[in-house]
């Protein structure tokens, strides 16, 4: 099995991230892959999935917030890009202590660039977590965004060409809606066997609980 260039469930994730981007391999895929060769617990394997796929979902935001606190993004190499954005997802998007997200950041920075990197790491980071603090609501992009369909990019982490195509569709609000649902998270389900009396007994509890987005008796999907 190929050693991953950064270490624990971290750099799986990170291993991941690379393949799917700069290799074109489906995500889904090379998470089986990863996963079935690992031998991470249930907790871990949790871990890399959440940070692949959220990452993956919210990288134009991600990298809108980091553009904020680079002076030259561009020149930067792709995967020190990378462990930044994964590491401000975290901050941002997981509940996980940002000092050990920052601590990963800038740790993953050095290896990546032989010592160079880890200032920069650990100074973007920290300004990343300072923001996680204030709040990274609608008015801080649109301060940091030159117009609407930029901000809308931004903020929903969908490329502009499809901002403008969907508002010029569908209007502004409607745009907004789909903007919204496709940065959502999927949702959860599973299937319940209600031959089982035990399992039937447990699908009938969570019907009168309803705290589910939609079953019909047997399937369930939650947020």
């Amino acid at each position: 099995m190929k050693k991953n260039i950064l270490p624990g469930p971290r750099g799986i994730a990170f291993d991941c991230v690379t393949r799917a981007l700069d290799g074109g391999a489906d995500a889904q895929a090379v998470l089986d892959d990863a996963l079935t060769s690992s031998k991470l617990d249930a907790r871990d394997r949790g871990f890399v999935t959440e940070i692949l796929y959220g990452y993956l979902r919210m990288r134009l935001r991600l990298q809108s917030v980091l553009n904020c606190f680079l002076s030259r993004p561009d020149g930067l190499p792709a995967p020190i890009l990378r462990v930044l954005g994964m590491a401000a997802y975290e901050i941002l998007h997981m509940d996980v202590p940002a000092y050990a997200s920052v601590d990963w950041g800038v740790d993953s920075a050095k290896r990546l660039s032989r010592g160079k990197l880890g200032g920069l790491a650990n100074a973007v980071l920290r300004k990343v977590a300072r923001l996680a603090e204030d709040g990274a609501d609608e008015d801080f992009f649109r301060r940091n965004c030159d117009s609407e369909i930029e901000f809308l990019s931004a903020y929903y982490s969908c490329p502009e060409w499809i901002v403008e195509l969907w508002v010029d569709s569908y209007g502004r609000d409607k745009a907004e809606q789909y903007l919204e649902a496709q940065i959502c998270p999927p949702a959860a389900g599973f299937v319940l066997d209600i031959n089982n009396s035990e399992a039937k007994a447990a699908a009938e509890q969570l019907l009168d609980e309803k705290d589910y987005i939609a079953s019909d008796g047997q399937a369930f999907a939650f947020y």
